[in-house]
């Protein structure tokens, strides 16, 4: 859904299988690293080399034939040795031979046309994403990768990896953290913000410049994401302290990623009271994580769940309200408690219901029936339940 949010008109989704997408898009993209640095949910972009319908009987040769003619390609000016890796997804049982046999194959064509090289592949596995980072293969090497998506197999290039150091220094090395307020990781509010669908592919939000509120700001981990993207923000939050480390954490934030005069209003107060005075008169997205309650350490019975759920609500309904109140018609995308219960989640149930009283529409972020998106970690008892809520 993320990616939907990116999208505009011409792209298309032309398949998904176990985690890839396969993208269409009207527009090449200019910068895909800079792309994938604000794209949260997503590890590595690739270009597609070549496209082949599902089976293929000569998937090995062809696909040494194309990654073999892009490395000469990309290497015709050098003379240095060439460092490559090749990655197999979703074709199972056939994999393992696919991919053993491509590396020998491409680097025994390589040598037939004089040039020296070595794969990166340990133990002939799939290339491993710091290993990419490591090699700099982006521009000194190339890692390819055959995809099977659906009823196609794309054999890709990889142009963009994640920046997963950049993404733990901003989560881990912030000045102010806050264990028992929650700490939204960036890469989820990452997320948020792409899901309100103000950026696009074609398009970043330093060329539009807009103005993205969040109503329980916290330590400020939506708002610096949103400063790194290059919108203005605007922040609250009941607490004082949150005022203060929100802006602690800006200040760190613009010093450490050279932000040049970043846009931020922070101040202090509870949404219960906000007032449209208090607010830009132009607001493009509110996104916000609201309280997830009490931080827990065990596992909570089902009638903690239900006593901290009832009182979540009350607090959570009470925010729609005042949104409504605001008549800001813009999307609204919120992190809303849910709790795991081993396979499956139990909800604050009334949350659509009076969503859709209070006047908001509600997209669908997921097939399921509340259209909301989960977000968490195996290892937690609260989850984030994601909405994006709309005026009508």
């Amino acid at each position: 859904m993320e990616l939907k949010g990116l999208m505009s008109e011409g792209d298309q989704m032309i398949g998904y299988e176990d985690g890839f997408y396969a993208l269409s898009l009207s527009k090449p993209l200019s910068n895909p690293q800079g792309i994938l640095n604000i794209l949260g949910g997503t590890i590595k972009i690739s270009k597609v080399l070549s496209e082949l319908r599902f089976p293929v009987n000569t998937l090995t040769e062809t696909a040494c034939a194309v990654i073999t003619h892009r490395i000469l390609e990309k290497f015709a000016s050098s003379s240095s040795k060439i460092v490559y890796g090749i990655s197999v997804h979703n074709l199972h049982a056939k994999s393992e031979n696919i991919l053993k046999n491509s590396l020998k194959n491409i680097k025994k064509f390589l040598t037939e046309n004089g040039r020296s090289s070595r794969f990166v592949n340990k133990d002939f596995q799939n290339v491993h994403n710091v290993i990419v980072v490591q090699e700099k293969m982006i521009d000194k090497g190339l890692e390819a990768s055959i995809i099977k998506i659906g009823e196609k197999i794309y054999i890709t290039e990889t142009v963009a990896i994640q920046d997963f150091e950049s993404y733990e220094h901003r989560d881990f090395n912030r000045p102010a953290r806050n264990m028992d307020s929650g700490m939204l990781p960036p890469k989820t509010a990452q997320i948020m913000i792409n899901l309100s669908g103000i950026n696009k592919f074609d398009s970043s939000l330093q060329n539009k410049s807009p103005v993205i509120y969040d109503p329980f700001c916290g330590n400020g981990t939506i708002l610096c994401e949103a400063l790194l993207m290059g919108a203005e923000v605007v922040g609250s939050d009941k607490a004082e302290k949150a005022i203060k480390d929100t802006q602690i954490n800006i200040n760190w934030l613009s010093k450490e990623y050279e932000l040049q005069e970043p846009k931020s209003y922070i101040f202090a107060k509870d949404i219960n009271d906000l007032k449209a005075s208090d607010l830009p008169d132009k607001i493009d997205a509110i996104i916000g994580e609201s309280y997830l309650g009490p931080r827990l350490l065990r596992k909570p019975t089902l009638e903690e769940i239900a006593k901290i759920s009832a009182e979540l609500e009350t607090l959570y309904v009470a925010t729609l309200k005042k949104l409504a109140e605001l008549k800001i018609k813009c999307p609204i995308i919120l992190a809303l408690a849910a709790f795991r219960d081993k396979f499956s989640y139990r909800y604050i149930e009334s949350i659509p219901e009076k969503a859709l009283e209070f006047g908001f529409t509600i997209a669908p972020l997921s097939p399921k029936k509340r259209s909301s998106l989960i977000y968490d970690r195996p290892d937690q008892f609260v989850a984030r339940e994601i909405f994006c809520f709309q005026l009508k």
